[in-house]
């Protein structure tokens, strides 16, 4: 199931990667913390500091003057701290609306799949009593649910993001944390690359 689920988000990202079919490229720097959803913003700010990156790219289905439907395949990084380098791969689906002027508010929702490597290392007890370091990487899913607001430029739709992203891990230990829930400060910038024309 993991093989099936990792072969169509490198499908849809490789995909998505073609450049008669971008219409912009965005990347952003973010912030995360594990927590509840929903709850400990302030941490993400002046709290303890789990740094990553994030790169999209957009496919608009349906543009219009003051909304927009488009979809998103999004490769990022991040790292927790004594637990794990986060490596997610996977798609949204995003709504854009016009607040006023050059102000815009969007929601998105996504899905996919987590490289997930320890933080430190790990060992186990072979048969002959000596610790052996293990090497390993887990492929778990992804779901996140995203909203911000974006300022864009005049006569272009190249902008500066700013957004919260509420992100599920799963699953983390099945024993006894099945959903990792992350709190997520993004800070961007979007560049168009092809025009795609307004209804």
């Amino acid at each position: 199931m993991k093989k099936i689920c990792l072969s169509i988000c490198l499908l849809i990202f490789c995909g998505a990667m073609n450049a008669q079919k971008i219409n912009a490229i965005q990347f952003v720097l973010e912030n995360t913390n594990a927590a509840m959803p929903f709850s400990k913003f302030s941490s993400l700010i002046g709290g303890v500091y789990h740094p990553g990156a994030e790169m999209a790219i957009t496919k608009y289905f349906s543009r219009h003057k003051k909304s927009e439907w488009a979809g998103l395949a999004h490769l990022g990084y991040f790292y927790h701290r004594f637990v794990q380098h986060g490596i997610p791969l996977y798609g949204s689906i995003q709504y854009t609306h016009q607040l006023k002027g050059r102000l815009w508010f969007s929601t998105a929702l996504g899905a996919g799949t987590l490289f997930s490597i320890p933080a430190t290392a790990q060992f186990k007890l072979d048969e002959s009593g000596n610790y052996r370091r293990l090497h390993s990487v887990r492929l778990q899913g992804t779901g996140n649910f995203y909203f911000g607001a974006e300022y864009r430029f005049p006569n272009t739709n190249n902008a500066i993001l700013i957004g919260y992203q509420q992100a599920l891990q799963f699953p983390f230990v099945k024993k006894y944390v099945p959903l990792l829930p992350y709190n997520c400060l993004q800070i961007g910038y979007r560049k168009s690359i092809l025009q795609h024309t307004k209804k």
